[in-house]
């Protein structure tokens, strides 16, 4: 009894405030030693940290985008391409034109192929110091033709990366535009067509 006495005169010294329970069951020694747990320095800290927190969400505003972000950049198509296929060994031009060919279909372009007649140079190699023939050669570079209508300009570079990774050796890859000259050079004429303006040119000829 002294003991409990003793505690509580030491808490109202303190100036922590007291409440006495009426509970028959709870002696004073144990009331004293509840109060004096409760406001001890290191309980009053972990009772602080695990004590439930009300929070409140802020509200959060939307953040700002651009409309201009949403919207597509324009795709620029050419009206037609034209891919040349060359080399001086046929079988390797003709198997990399069929695969360029495919290729441009896998990518859901309208491609044609056309051949090509072949350039054909007369080559001769003298003897040392002489003017007289020593070997003579006939070199054929042949040619195969890919044209490409309505390709979009982000497909192109994709398109040529692809294309010259796969290059064989000894085969040239060029891209441009349509050429006139080249158009002229493979029209063939036809013999009957030549036939007949030439009967006409002798009808005419006899009339005179």
């Amino acid at each position: 009894m002294n003991m409990s006495m003793t505690i509580l005169r030491q808490l109202k010294s303190s100036g922590i405030p007291i409440r006495l329970l009426t509970s028959p069951s709870l002696s004073t020694s144990h009331i004293a030693a509840v109060k004096l747990h409760q406001h001890c320095l290191q309980c009053r800290l972990i009772h602080k940290v695990h004590r439930p927190m009300k929070y409140k969400p802020e509200p959060v505003n939307p953040l700002y985008e651009d409309p201009e972000l949403n919207v597509m950049p324009e795709r620029e198509e050419y009206d037609e391409l034209w891919l040349h296929v060359r080399g001086y060994d046929f079988a390797p031009v003709e198997s990399y034109a069929r695969f360029l060919h495919r290729f441009t279909l896998n990518l859901d372009q309208s491609a044609t192929q056309d051949a090509v007649p072949p350039r054909t140079w007369d080559i001769a190699t003298f003897k040392p110091r002489s003017e007289l023939s020593d070997h003579e050669y006939k070199l054929k570079k042949f040619h195969r033709l890919i044209k490409v209508s309505g390709l979009p300009n982000n497909i192109i570079s994709l398109m040529v990366d692809m294309a010259t990774r796969h290059l064989p050796a000894g085969v040239e890859l060029t891209v441009g535009e349509p050429d006139e000259e080249l158009i002229e050079f493979m029209y063939v004429p036809d013999a009957d067509l030549i036939a007949l303006k030439k009967e006409l040119e002798d009808v005419e000829n006899q009339d005179l």
